[in-house]
């Protein structure tokens, strides 16, 4: 029987931010001050163009 050779990742954790211009996420506007749940991998991309504080 062949072994299952799948990888089992663990979920990213979620931080929560607060943005400093509006956003569009998941469809939805967001203005400044706003808060989001976002994945701990975009936090660096999220702030290099401004977007969050």
């Amino acid at each position: 029987m062949a072994e299952d050779t799948q990888k089992t990742e663990k979920p990213m954790n979620r931080v929560k931010v607060k943005l400093k211009k509006n956003h569009t996420h998941k469809g939805k506007m967001l203005k400044p001050g706003d808060t989001m749940d976002v994945r701990e991998d975009q936090v660096k991309w999220l702030k290099s163009h401004g977007i969050i504080e």
